[in-house]
Order: C-alpha cells, then sequence, then structure tokens
C-alpha cells in the first residue's frame, strides 16, 4: 500500500522524502521490523520509541513516523513528523488494514440477573 494512502487523516507536521513509497507492514516494535517496514516511534510509559528509531531503519524500515525528528537521518528512509504517534498509529493501522470496523457488526448483551 502506498504511504500516502496510509497517512490519510494523519495530523502531519512534516515530511522529509517522498509519499509515493510502497509500504508492506506497519510496526511499533523495532524487533519486528522487516524490509519495507513502516516503524512508528510511539512515547510509552516505559520505553520511547524514539531511541529505536536507528535500530528500525537499520533492520529495514523505509518508513519512521514520529514526534520529534531524528538529528541523523538514513538515506532512502521517509522521515514523517506527526503531532501525536500513539493517535497516528491507530490511523495508519486501520488504513493500512482497509478500515476493518467497517466492516463488523457488533452485538450487545447485557443481563442484571432478573433485576
Amino acid at each position: 500500500m502506498k504511504l500516502s494512502d496510509i497517512l490519510y487523516k494523519v495530523s502531519i507536521r512534516s515530511i522529509v522524502g517522498s509519499t509515493d513509497i510502497e509500504v508492506k507492514d506497519v510496526q511499533i516494535d523495532s524487533r519486528k521490523i522487516k524490509k519495507g517496514s513502516l516503524f512508528i516511534a510511539v512515547k510509552g510509559s516505559a520505553a520511547d520509541g524514539h531511541l529505536f528509531i536507528d535500530k528500525a531503519t537499520e533492520a529495514g524500515a523505509s518508513v519512521v513516523v514520529c514526534e520529534v525528528l531524528p538529528v541523523s537521518k538514513k538515506d532512502g528512509v521517509v522521515y514523517v513528523q506527526v503531532e501525536n504517534s500513539a493517535e497516528a498509529a491507530g490511523y495508519m493501522a486501520a488504513n493500512f488494514f482497509e478500515q476493518p470496523s467497517e466492516r463488523m457488526k457488533v452485538v450487545g448483551v447485557t443481563g442484571t440477573n432478573g433485576k
């Protein structure tokens, strides 16, 4: 899927590189990166994904989505700076997997023990 399609509805601050690039998968875990992956650097409670940007690009990430752009950028990698990485991850996952929630049927069952 094209990066431009994955970024639909994402609040973007800046882009370094072209959005006309093919993305094979979307990851927030740098250990799961393969050649052609998109890595989202999310600031978590235990670790900051921005610390793993270099590891992700060395493993083959072709796109990095982050809140703070790294000082040194690797040639051939597209960097997308966003307002909020965690929020952007939700939009990008939904776009990458072609809006799966729109095809789901939801049923709710409630009960109060006969009250």
